[in-house]
């Protein structure tokens, strides 16, 4: 993990908060429950404050319509590729979109990003066909990083993109 923990304090180090989205069905689909989730996030936030990087905060959606536990089977508008729960950092942080960076893995991530609003966007993931990718994503344009490493090293371009 020293891959992302360059690239999480290169972001710190450009002023950027760090904030966690995260779709989590498994709440929904009755693997853990909610207090287990938050008790796993206090354990992972601790253990990154430890090593000098702090997020600042997470959204998570714990819905699924193939869910099995009731309260949380359905169909919501916080899962990804929905942008409430970005939004809703955006609005606690008093931040525009514009001003943001989304750093995903999977292209429901920059969607989400794209629908609220943010114009720098990164898929971090090692593929060797994203052009086919790229026909799958509502016309929009993002960054393609294969690793932590690659993105670090153009970390000093971020501020200038957007």
């Amino acid at each position: 993990m020293p891959e992302l923990e360059r690239g999480l304090k290169c972001l710190i180090n450009s002023g950027y908060d760090l904030f966690i989205v995260t779709n989590q069905a498994g709440i929904a689909r009755g693997y853990y429950s909610e207090e287990t989730f938050h008790k796993f996030m206090v354990h992972i936030l601790s253990k990154l404050e430890e090593k000098g990087i702090k997020i600042s905060g997470y959204e998570y959606c714990p819905h699924h319509e193939d869910g099995i536990v009731d309260q949380y089977k359905k169909k919501c508008t916080c899962r990804k590729p929905n942008a409430e729960m970005i939004k809703r950092i955006l609005v606690k942080q008093g931040v525009a979109g514009k001003d943001c960076i989304i750093i995903g893995d999977k292209l429901s991530d920059l969607i989400a990003g794209q629908r609220a609003g943010i114009k720098s966007k990164y898929l971090l993931k090692d593929v060797s066909k994203i052009d086919e990718l790229k026909d799958q994503c509502e016309n929009m344009n993002f960054y393609h990083v294969k690793n932590w490493v690659q993105f670090s090293l153009n970390i000093a371009s971020l501020k200038i993109i957007s």
